[in-house]
């Protein structure tokens, strides 16, 4: 890594980019996850898992608009 950016000067600004990527991808992950477990709930009709799927839907892409 110290090679490959032995010349950037800016690389603190580069890893702050690369970690929210990686936030990015975290988040975007437990959303797909939210999202299905939203979808299961609504199939068995469950209304207190469906109530908990939004909330975390909701957190997780106010998260994400958070990020851009």
């Amino acid at each position: 890594a110290e090679r490959l950016y032995a010349e950037h000067e800016k690389m603190d600004v580069e890893v702050d980019d690369l970690f929210d990527a990686l936030r990015r991808e975290h988040l975007k992950d437990h959303y797909t996850v939210a999202l299905a477990d939203l979808k299961q709930a609504e199939s068995s009709g469950d209304e207190r898992a469906i109530t908990s799927a939004l909330e975390k839907c909701r957190e997780f892409s106010e998260a994400l608009n958070q990020l851009k």
